[in-house]
């Protein structure tokens, strides 16, 4: 348990584009230790060749214990440029 008093973070990217479309995210696993420092990898399919932006919408979603449900924070709208 950590400060929070929670048991457990998870990370959920959604992604999309300037063109409407969504992706799909395939997470790859990853490292970390139980506070705060992780490092993981995701895959996304084919982007459309016609999108000139990414939009990437993290959310971090913290475990209260099992039976006790969750909190989720989504966290400042990224933006890449494809161009």
């Amino acid at each position: 348990m950590d400060r929070h008093g929670t048991i457990a973070k998870y990370k959920a990217i959604e992604i999309t584009d300037d063109l409407g479309n969504e992706y799909h995210v395939e997470g790859n696993g990853g490292t970390g230790d139980r506070l705060q420092n992780f490092k993981w990898s995701a895959t996304i399919g084919k982007i459309d060749e016609k999108a000139t932006k990414l939009y990437i919408h993290p959310t971090i979603i913290f475990s209260l214990g099992e039976g006790k449900g969750h909190e989720e924070h989504k966290i400042e709208t990224m933006e890449i440029n494809l161009q």
